[in-house]
């Protein structure tokens, strides 16, 4: 990423935050998502078995939280380098 100018991270960090935000949306829009959610982080050391007992009672809200964990952990990712490379070019400057 060091090659982009700090116009450009600027726009993947504003697109970031915006995927972030529709995450959060679509969750609070879902009581049946928070509720699976809840269940499976309350779950501690039997998450896998939440997760087992979910693929086999509702196979498509498992894969919504899937999907929702994936886009989370990635847009966390992408976020924390285009804060690192938008601090190294403030301190080269």
């Amino acid at each position: 990423m060091t090659h982009l100018t700090t116009e450009q991270l600027q726009t993947i960090q504003t697109k970031a935050d915006s995927m972030l935000d529709a995450i959060i949306e679509r969750l609070e829009d879902s009581t049946q998502l928070q509720a699976t959610l809840r269940d499976v982080m309350q779950a501690g050391d039997d998450a896998l078995s939440a997760f087992e007992q979910l693929a086999t009672d509702e196979p498509a809200l498992l894969t919504q939280v899937l999907v929702l964990a994936v886009e989370v952990l990635s847009n966390l990712q992408a976020s924390k380098v285009v804060r690192g490379e938008l601090r190294r070019q403030t301190q080269r400057n």
